[in-house]
């Protein structure tokens, strides 16, 4: 079970995201729900963490596992980090829908 735990502020821009385990329906290689919520939590990290108004950081102690902090959102980027919270939220949700014995989100 891949589980995702997102908490966003008060103007819905991603604050936290926590992402651990595995989708173990599929063999290894062939795992796309892992691969699909990899590539969309992996790029939004990179995106906030490589912005330098933002102050982001992120960890990923083991395999599996990855956590993204943002402390800061500077009012002139608002709607930029909006949107990108909104692809976020709109990949992995329809992940959550159409495999949801695999994936689990705590809103």
């Amino acid at each position: 079970m891949i589980r995702i735990s997102i908490d966003l502020d008060e103007q819905r821009c991603l604050k936290h995201i926590a992402v651990s385990g595995h989708a173990e329906e599929f063999s290894d290689g062939q795992n796309i729900v892992c691969s699909a919520v990899t590539a969309i939590v992996r790029t939004v990290a990179h995106v906030f963490t490589k912005h330098e108004d933002f102050k982001a950081s992120v960890k990923a102690a083991n395999p599996g596992e990855l956590e993204l902090w943002i402390r800061a959102h500077p009012q002139n980027h608002m709607e930029w980090a909006k949107g990108i919270t909104e692809v976020l939220l709109t990949g992995i949700f329809d992940l959550e829908a159409e495999y949801p014995d695999t994936i689990e989100i705590n809103r």
